[in-house]
């Protein structure tokens, strides 16, 4: 279990460090002063269980668990404090414990104890939900809708077919029908685009209910919502994974090996969506940011040839960026692979060159030319 405090007193940290090495199953990843260092933290990184103390400068304990729980984030919290008076607002933010210091070490350890049950029934609760998934939407290179039995789902129509896609990405947010009509029917006179929605909306229901998904799309008052709580989809997924995956964690670094793969191409493949331009560049960029702290990673585990297989990929499909073109460059001088090096670095001038009509920039020179110099 990934613990973390936040106390504005380093003697807090050090008596906290001291009582949880002795309890089994728990690492202290992080000792904060303050939320905003905290906040920048969790921002990468994922934790089990936040220790905060409630008077805190610039912004209470409880504050920041409130700001926290608005953003979805269902961390244990446990707040430290001298102060018995602020036990029912800490409950207010669904605090998983309430401890007056000084702590006591069984009492800890009783928390603890709290948290590892409660973190096991989430991911009991988190396994049973994904048992009764009953369709799985691809969207990462392809646009394909199957069952939990791998059945392929037949489209009715590309509208139809593009409007699953709309309302997918709304993530359960209800749309009014003129934002559908302007985004999705938008080439159309009002009142055939008007019709055209009413019978692609109700072929997509009929579908759906096929599918063992019969209220799936709710309508009311001019809105439409795709309700997803059945529905996996492989985008969010993938963003999920990057957002969480440690690349300081040996274990983790694998899992994002193989996270990596599933990246299979732009988001909805070759459909090109006026409407989803937006999320087509995020999802790419962060692949790209993904993928560039995943080679990192590997470097400094002296994978080299792991790194530069996600590399070509990169720099050939999605990025040819001085930072992607860097890390190239020196995985092939990690393997002291002095002839591919300069083979690579004249390539990539010749493409830079041709597709965009540039020079390769002087920052990937000089740093090429730091690279050559160790050979000598």
């Amino acid at each position: 279990m990934k613990v973390i405090v936040v106390d504005d007193e380093k003697s807090m940290h050090m008596i906290m460090e001291i009582m949880l090495k002795n309890i089994n199953s728990i690492t202290l990843v992080g000792c904060f002063l303050d939320t905003w260092s905290a906040y920048a933290y969790l921002s990468d990184h994922d934790v089990d269980l936040i220790f905060i103390d409630i008077i805190l400068p610039k912004e209470s304990g409880i504050e920041f668990a409130k700001r926290l729980r608005e953003e979805g984030r269902e961390t244990k919290i446990v707040f430290l404090t001298s102060h018995k008076e602020y036990a029912l607002p800490a409950f207010d933010v669904y605090a998983l414990d309430y401890i007056l210091k000084p702590v006591n070490q069984e009492r800890l350890k009783q928390t603890i104890g709290r948290a590892a049950v409660d973190i096991e029934l989430q991911k009991y609760s988190a396994k049973q939900a994904e048992q009764e998934k009953k369709l799985i939407y691809s969207c990462i290179g392809s646009m394909e809708l199957r069952t939990s039995q791998h059945e392929i789902i037949k489209w009715r129509s590309s509208k139809g077919a593009e409007l699953f896609a709309y309302l997918i990405m709304q993530r359960g947010k209800l749309v009014s029908k003129a934002r559908i009509i302007e985004d999705v029917f938008d080439h159309m006179p009002l009142k055939k685009a008007d019709a055209y929605l009413y019978t692609t909306i109700y072929q997509l229901r009929k579908l759906l209910d096929r599918y063992g998904l019969p209220q799936a799309i709710y309508s009311g008052n001019q809105y439409y919502v795709l309700d997803q709580k059945q529905i996996d989809v492989d985008a969010f997924m993938f963003e999920d994974q990057c957002r969480m995956l440690d690349f300081n964690d040996a274990t983790q670094v694998n899992r994002a090996i193989e996270h990596e793969k599933s990246y299979q191409g732009k988001l909805f493949g070759e459909q090109v969506y006026g409407w989803a331009q937006y999320e087509i560049e995020r999802l790419a960029l962060l692949y790209i940011s993904f993928a560039h702290k995943l080679c990192e990673a590997l470097l400094s585990r002296a994978e080299m040839d792991k790194a530069i297989t996600i590399l070509k990929n990169l720099v050939e499909n999605y990025d040819l960026e001085d930072r992607s073109i860097m890390l190239y460059l020196e995985a092939l001088a990690l393997k002291k692979d002095e002839v591919g090096l300069k083979r690579q670095y004249k390539k990539f001038t010749e493409m830079i060159r041709e597709e965009m009509d540039a020079d390769i920039s002087n920052k990937v020179t000089e740093f090429y030319f730091r690279l050559i110099e160790k050979f000598n």
